[in-house]
């Protein structure tokens, strides 16, 4: 499909093109609790977003309440606290959970008023009382009331009449409706009688005169608020014994005004801070929602509004609980309103230090508290299938790194977790909130960035999200919803994207399915509207063709595809790319890249090429395809490195289509070469696909021979190929290896050959022709460019194991990997990807696994490799008795030195030891003489079926072969030698062969965990390192032996190599203390036949 977000001038290749004088300052931490404020002010913003902060009005509550509530007679209600400030947390839905303030109605009697002093009475009307402060605390007050007023709610003390606090709260108590709601109920319990003060009190006096640094609430705000007065309520100190007769000056009314300035970054901070503060220091029951409304407002009163943004939030929040701890230290906790009073003086000293300690535990783990809140309750905005740790999980580890670049933290652990949040989203059918999600991402990307720099639009990036669900249902109904959501989606390139999802719908379905036609209608039609568009590129043509190809219209994709090589040949300016989603729509070649590589994706001309020489091709059009092929070639060849390597497999493919083995061969040979040093997941199929078309030469007598998958071939066509002209000579690429093609041929014939010579400081390439009677040949030397030591290593191990084989037929057919190799290890990666719970379904496997091995036997197409294969799978489900016999049948073979490989996509085939060194090679692919690999295994099959002396007895054989081979290739066989060794308990033997490896090579890490291993059980046993035989034997370079006599009378027979068992001690010396050394035992004379090893 097309690449979301393309131009017509050029692909989009993200983050990476802003400018770099724009470049993001460097990532800032708070040590404390040891986070990326960058990566916490992200977690932040998605765990509570602002759209989901709601501020409520009086008039909204008060239509929730009108059912439910009856105003007692003479009232007036006013709803007050969380709710209305938009201080209020979101529902949470899976458990109950009230986040309330401590006053959420005020039921005010309108004929009870209280003045400051009697003087203030003048022509008033009602019940006038007066306040009277206790000479106790702060903030508490006693009502007066005057002579001669009646109440009816009087308590009297000392000859003066005081207001009663339980006499009025009953008067005027709301009576709570039996049917009514648990959340109705919780507010209702919270109402309380309120006495109105239309002056503002003395003692807050100073709140209005205060000096604010951030001109926070403004002059205009503090003087409406003084204006309109306050409340008392019922309320006494702690420690005071009048409970029934003080009360509470109340600013909850004030706080609504100052709460509807506040900005939705500064309430989504205190709702966060709210957040911890229930996980962290809720109990004991001394520090309440009110003290943090204090300090978050005395705080609002220090930092400008202008400061409270998306990025300083998670800072601002982690001052708040700075403020209350250090609240906690010094004793002291002001009211906001009222300076002098002391909120926490009445806290006992030991609750103290034990607040103290949770605070601090709470802002040293701030992130994990607010993971753990997500964990125990859950708001209806939040995925319900998944933790929010989880999904961010990414983030975290880029966070984990700890380095100082935000491009790479936006790259690799924000975009990443945004898009894994969103798509839970999607896959709980919320798709709203996926698309916020994303809008959210954009909008940081280009707070960071610069909105210049951000190559995105919110449309490509939800297209993109919609290609990376990874269910194709799912991708449809999210595509759909972008285009009937967002009309600037509707482009040709998203029309064409989701007629591509149609299109692999409708091959997915059953044939008789009845909807089936009309989905390919439906994908027709989209296809039309998009390829309708004026502006339409390349790569949307280039769907539409792979489509028709797709249904068997060949005949009508043709123009189309020569149109999109008319418009993009010159100047690649669009890009197709097909994944998991749109397998079913392409042929076997691309589905085996995808399945390999994860996708598959190349400039449209390249697709379109490919697409139209197999039209060619299936429509008997050969010589159209023949003359197209060349130019595919020239188009591939000016591509850049990184992007050239499917679009050299796609060549290949067409080559092989062609029956052009030997351009087949280069071609893929190429994309090995760059595969190995770009782009490793794609490294397996592409030397896969060359070794087929070597196969396939073999079977034709051409050998070809090559130095490593890391190389280029020279290209020549079928009839050079077939030896009816001269090869022809060709530069090889910077960097580039060289193949070597020869013809077999019967003695005294003639043969073309083409080798490589790298003279030293000459760039120059030297042809040279001899002609021996009757015999001509041609021989070309090139420059080959100064390798990686590492690659070179490999070079020269694939060179020694490879240079023996197309010698001779071997019993076990072709010796490369053929199709029936790769389904035989596809089919026992099938058993490991079934659940072991599920063991019917693993039953299932096994028996498909052995039919299909027993049907290969009988057809005799299975090749040795296979046999190996199964002989590992036997092992791996501990039926070591089986693979016994396969495995010294390989070894009667003789073919020691044929290369075996396993990869990344063999992991559960093989065991541990064979795991760890496979992820620690560079590129994943472990290379192994099969000899050495058939050894291992056979060692561990006699141990774990009680054969220890067998197994033992093995290890000579074992030490011949590796010390036969070349120094540089001897590290992986060592590295098995060793763990055999291990498995033996033959520790100081092992610890020696990992020594070896890691001396070789320091970075081999590997090698020197295991060697430590060894050594501290060879400690633990009390055992000195350096024994002497042992020591002799692995410092003496590890090579052959100089007693050994190589017998080379018959070299395609095998190589008999005499061991002096001076040199190999290690087996005698281990036999055991209850089996002495006899003349047969001793091994003093060992014969080990082997094939022939390269021993320069």
């Amino acid at each position: 499909m097309a690449t979301p977000g393309e131009a017509d001038e050029s692909i989009p290749s993200g983050l990476d093109e802003a400018e770099e004088e724009q470049e993001p300052p460097e990532i800032d931490w708070d040590w404390t609790c040891n986070v990326a404020l960058p990566h916490f002010a992200f977690i932040t913003q998605y765990m509570l977003p602002l759209r989901h902060i709601q501020l409520k009005t009086n008039e909204a509550i008060k239509r929730e309440f009108q059912d439910a509530v009856s105003t007692p007679s003479g009232t007036s209600l006013k709803f007050v606290g969380s709710v209305t400030s938009g201080l209020e947390l979101p529902k949470v839905v899976n458990r109950e959970f009230h986040d309330i303030s401590l006053h959420t109605i005020l039921i005010v009697p309108d004929d009870i008023t209280v003045y400051k002093s009697i003087q203030n009475l003048a022509e008033t009307t009602g019940v006038h009382l007066t306040a009277h402060g206790t000479g106790k605390q702060s903030g508490f007050v006693k009502l007066k009331i005057n002579k001669g007023e009646k109440v009816g709610c009087e308590i009297e003390e000392k000859d003066t009449m005081y207001l009663s606090v339980e006499a009025l709260s009953n008067k005027y108590k709301i009576q709570l409706p039996e049917a009514s709601d648990k959340s109705m109920m919780k507010r209702l319990e919270k109402a309380s009688v309120a006495i109105r003060c239309p002056s503002w009190p003395n003692i807050a006096k100073e709140w209005s005169d205060r000096k604010r640094p951030s001109e926070w609430p403004t002059k205009e705000l503090v003087d409406s608020i003084v204006q309109d007065g306050c409340h008392l309520i019922p309320g006494h100190h702690p420690n005071s014994k009048d409970t029934n007769t003080e009360w509470e000056w109340d600013f909850s009314v004030a706080e609504q005004k100052l709460a509807k300035t506040l900005t939705d970054y500064q309430r989504q901070c205190f709702l966060l801070f709210k957040m911890l503060y229930y996980i962290g220091f809720d109990y004991p029951y001394f520090i309440t929602e009110d003290h943090l409304k204090w300090i978050f407002y005395m705080v609002c009163d220090r930092i400008p509004q202008s400061e409270w943004t998306e990025q300083e939030i998670a800072p601002i929040m982690l001052c708040l609980v700075d403020e209350v701890l250090h609240a906690l230290i010094n004793g002291e906790l002001p009211h906001y309103f009222i300076a002098k009073r002391n909120t926490i003086d009445h806290i006992p000293e030991d609750f103290i230090f034990d607040l103290m300690e949770r605070v601090s535990k709470t802002r040293q783990n701030a992130l994990q508290y607010l993971y753990r809140f997500n964990k125990i309750y859950k708001f209806s905005f939040w995925p319900k299938t998944q933790n929010l740790e989880d999904i961010f999980a990414p983030l975290m580890k880029d966070m984990e790194d700890q380095h100082d670049k935000i491009r790479d933290s936006m790259l690799n652990g924000l975009n990443p977790s945004g898009e894994a949040l969103a798509i839970c989203h999607i896959k709980e059918d919320n798709f709203a909130e996926a698309c916020n999600i994303q809008a959210d991402l954009l909008k940081m990307l280009q707070a960071h960035f610069g909105e210049a720099n951000v190559p995105y639009t919110l449309v490509s990036l939800l297209e993109s999200l919609a290609m990376s669900l990874g269910d194709l249902d799912y991708t449809i109904k999210f595509f759909e919803y972008i285009l009937d959501t967002y009309p600037e989606g509707r482009t040709y390139s998203a029309k064409g994207n989701l007629a591509c999802f149609y299109s692999n719908k409708y091959h997915t379905l059953p044939a008789d399915d009845p909807d089936k036609g009309k989905l390919l209608q439906k994908t027709k039609d989209l296809f039309q509207e998009a390829i309708s568009d004026p502006n339409a590129s390349g790569a949307t043509f280039t769907d539409y063709s792979n489509f028709l190809c797709g249904t068997g219209d060949h005949e009508t994709a043709i123009p189309y595809l020569k149109r999109v090589l008319e418009k993009e040949k010159d100047k690649m300016v669009s890009s197709n790319m097909y994944g998991p989603e749109e397998i079913a729509t392409v042929d076997g070649n691309v589905q085996r890249e995808i399945q390999t590589a994860g996708q598959i994706s190349v400039p449209a001309v390249v697709y379109s090429m490919y697409l139209l020489i197999m039209a060619y091709k299936k429509l008997n059009r050969e010589d159209e395809a023949r003359a197209l092929i060349k130019d595919f070639e020239e188009v591939v060849d000016s591509m850049e490195t990184v992007t050239v390597i499917q679009s050299c497999s796609l060549l290949g493919y067409a080559y092989k289509s062609l029956e052009m083995h030997l351009d087949a061969f280069r071609a893929f040979h190429k994309a090995a070469n760059l595969a190995a040093n770009h782009k490793k997941e794609c490294l397996e199929i592409a030397t896969g696909n060359r070794d087929t078309c070597k196969a396939i030469l073999a079977s034709q007598g051409i050998v070809v021979e090559t130095t490593g998958p890391g190389n280029s071939a020279d290209s020549q066509d079928e009839n050079i190929a077939a030896g009816k002209a001269p090869i022809e000579k060709e530069d090889i690429p910077e960097g580039d290896g060289s193949v070597e093609a020869k013809e077999d041929s019967p003695e005294g014939d003639g043969s073309d050959e083409t080798k490589e010579d790298s003279p030293e400081g000459d760039g120059s390439d030297e042809t040279k022709e001899d002609s021996p009677e009757g015999d001509g040949s041609v021989e070309a030397k090139k420059d080959i460019p100064e390798c990686d030591v590492s690659v070179k290593a490999v070079e020269d191990a694939l060179a020694t194991l490879e240079s023996l084989q197309l010698t001779e037929k071997k019993p076990f057919g072709s010796l490369f990997v053929d199709e029936n190799s790769r389904t035989f290890r596809r089919m026992a990666n099938s058993y490991f990807d079934v659940q072991e719970t599920n063991k019917v379904k693993q039953h299932e496997r096994l028996i498909e696994i052995e039919a299909f091995f027993a049907k290969t036997q009988e057809e005799a197409s299975i090749n040795i490799k296979t046999s190996l294969d199964y002989a590992t799978f036997k092992c791996k489900i501990n039926q070591h008795a089986d693979a016994i016999p396969c495995l010294l049948q390989i070894l009667d073979e003789r073919n020691s030195y044929v290369p075996i490989n396993y990869g990344a996509t063999e992991m559960s085939l093989v065991d541990d030891n064979m795991q760890r060194e496979i992820e620690s090679i560079v590129g994943n692919i472990l290379i192994l003489p099969m000899a050495i690999y058939t050894l291992y295994l056979l060692v561990g099959t006699y141990i774990q079926t009680d054969q220890k002396e067998e197994a033992v007895l093995k290890m000579s054989i074992f030490e011949t072969l590796v010390a036969a081979m070349k120094p540089q290739n001897q590290c992986e066989s060592l590295c098995l030698m060793g763990y055999s060794y291990q498995a033996l308990d033959m520790h100081q033997e092992a610890y020696h062969c990992f020594k070896v490896v890691y001396s070789r090579n320091v970075s081999y890490k590997l090698a020197e965990e295991n060697r430590d291993l060894c050594q501290a059980v060879l400690l633990s046993q009390g055992i000195t390192l350096e024994s002497k035989d042992a020591t002799e034997y692995f410092d003496a370079h590890f090579s052959l032996p100089e007693g050994a006599e190589v017998e080379d009378e018959q070299p395609q027979e095998g190589v008999t190599v005499s061991i002096d068992s001076e040199r190999f001690p290690l087996v005698s010396l281990r036999l055991g203390p209850d089996q002495p050394k006899t003349e047969d035992d001793s091994h003093t004379k060992k014969e080990t036949e082997m094939a022939e090893p390269d021993l320069d």
